[in-house]
């Protein structure tokens, strides 16, 4: 994929997104008690003061001071790339698509858990943060690059870079060492997953950025379990087919798109071939298969080198033959 610019102008919606932030989380600095009404707890969504908006209004507020500045910083980095070369309304349909999925998601899934443990803490949680919106940059800014990778100056003193490709596994990492591990607060974690896999599901099925070109992204390196570090695709592989299964269900991908083509026709032989292939073979090493596959293009050489020295016989004797019969004619 090719990084073009789109717009060379400076990216307003980046900047104004950025102070819109801070701006919400002085507000709720000065007055204290708008943060129930900003930030998304299920107890006062669904029941007390009935602050339903609070599930999108939530992904914007930043509960402190620091947080929103990380999170307007973030998003100026980010955002100075992706709205130069998507343009300023895609890049803003794709925040306000990501933020509201993400809390949605989020929500349901602190409700799930609610219902299940009868946990009253649940109803208690208080889920703020741009970080999902976040999570879904660094998604979109690796894919941007994904077939020539960029390293990110960290720290020029100590010359400390990070690839773009590392960006979601970096971020993922270090959201769960603050939220879950020193600021022990892991009821926000959930809204950075959500917010990782909601950016990829729509730039993978439903993205449009070329009217010519059908949506979505199915280059086979921007599957899911390859936005993270090689340890963690034994982790990410079935969390990305079993949700793509369950959407795929539910109706929930365009059937345009190149990305849902190529997976559910991938998905069906998987399926056929799991009817076929004896069970002990699925846990054979892979590097048996390699050889198989070795001897397999070995084989398919020889005797494509066979039928072509059957051809150069047939020819030679074809030209035999006539100037057999030329010599007769004369």
């Amino acid at each position: 994929m090719q990084v073009e610019t789109k717009n060379s102008s400076p990216p307003i919606v980046t900047t104004l997104l950025a102070i819109f932030i801070v701006i919400f989380s002085i507000i709720g600095y000065i007055l204290p008690d708008v943060h129930v009404k900003f930030a998304m707890i299920p107890g006062s969504t669904l029941s007390g003061g009935f602050y339903f908006w609070n599930v999108l209004t939530g992904g914007y507020y930043e509960p402190n001071i620091l947080g929103a500045i990380l999170s307007s910083f973030g998003l100026l980095v980010g955002g100075f790339v992706l709205e130069r070369a998507w343009g300023s309304m895609a890049f803003l349909r794709f925040i306000v698509i990501v933020n509201a999925v993400s809390c949605l998601l989020t929500f349901f899934l602190v409700m799930g858990c609610f219902m299940i443990t009868h946990d009253q803490s649940f109803l208690l949680a208080h889920v703020a943060g741009f970080k999902g919106v976040i999570g879904a940059l660094t998604i979109a800014v690796k894919q941007l690059y994904l077939d020539s990778p960029k390293r990110i100056i960290i720290h020029p003193k100590f010359l400390f870079t990070l690839s773009t490709q590392h960006l979601p596994g970096a971020y993922l990492l270090t959201s769960f060492i603050e939220e879950c591990i020193i600021e022990r607060n892991s009821e926000e974690f959930p809204l950075t997953i959500c917010g990782l896999w909601v950016g990829w599901v729509y730039l993978r099925f439903y993205q449009k950025l070329n009217n010519s070109l059908p949506p979505g992204d199915n280059r086979e390196n921007f599957s899911f379990h390859n936005q993270f570090a090689t340890p963690l695709n034994y982790i990410f592989r079935p969390f990305g087919k079993i949700t793509f299964v369950i959407a795929k269900k539910l109706g929930l991908f365009p059937l345009s798109s190149p990305a849902y083509s190529k997976l559910y026709t991938a998905d069906k032989k998987n399926s056929a071939l799991s009817n076929i292939v004896p069970i002990g073979y699925k846990g054979q090493d892979s590097e048996i298969a390699k050889k198989r596959r070795e001897r397999g293009y070995q084989l398919l050489e020889l005797r494509l080198a066979s039928l072509q020295n059957q051809e150069q016989n047939i020819s030679l004797s074809l030209d035999d033959d006539s100037n057999t019969d030329q010599t007769k004619v004369v």
